[in-house]
């Protein structure tokens, strides 16, 4: 299992996950990551030299999450700890847990299959304030008995807010949420950004 350096490793801890999830030598693509404190959680954020390929409260074992990533797209990468590489990203959400920032247009390099990378697509386009049901986005799809797989995909949903899939509920209520917290924190974000929740 490839390692790379917790939040107690000195900054700059460098290793190189390969394709295989095996410590690698240092070639093929740089990516940066970081640990960013927010007032939800602290977010792990990893990006490629193409944009995101990670935003997520998980951040106990980043060496498990950013070897699984590489290995699910069949990609080398070297990965080095960053935070000014990542500044922009930073930036977006700070502003985001300011109240000052509606959309996030950072670059993404989401790492999914063609179905997920479509439903993600249509989730970035749910302005704030608003929601769409599971089985809203399979119809915009043209698919509209897909709810179900809809979910699926929300849920291996890699950029949490910069892919706002917090704001797709179920037909009957919040539905479920893949990231830490589960629903309480999906009814958090969406109260926070003025969603009125059925009580």
């Amino acid at each position: 299992m490839a390692r790379v350096a917790s939040r107690r490793a000195r900054r700059g801890a460098r290793v190189s996950v390969g394709a295989s999830g095996t410590v690698a030598t240092a070639h093929g693509e740089a990516w940066r990551w970081c640990v960013h404190d927010t007032w939800l959680g602290p977010l792990l954020l990893c990006a490629s030299a193409r944009g995101l390929v990670h935003a997520g409260l998980r951040v106990d074992d980043p060496s498990a999450l950013l070897s699984n990533l590489a290995r699910r797209a069949g990609r080398e990468a070297s990965c080095v700890e960053s935070r000014a590489d990542l500044a922009p990203a930073l930036l977006q959400l700070d502003e985001y847990f300011a109240g000052r920032r509606m959309v996030f247009d950072h670059p993404l390099d989401a790492i999914g299959g063609a179905f997920d990378q479509r439903v993600w697509e249509l989730e970035r386009r749910i302005p704030l304030g608003s929601t769409r049901t599971y089985g809203d986005l399979a119809r915009e799809i043209g698919l509209p008995g897909a709810a179900r797989a809809v979910g699926g995909a929300t849920g291996r949903n890699p950029l949490l807010l910069f892919v706002p899939c917090h704001r797709v509920v179920s037909s009957t209520g919040l539905g479920g949420f893949s990231a830490q917290g589960g629903a309480a924190t999906k009814a958090r974000l969406l109260s926070f950004e003025g969603v009125l929740l059925a009580t």
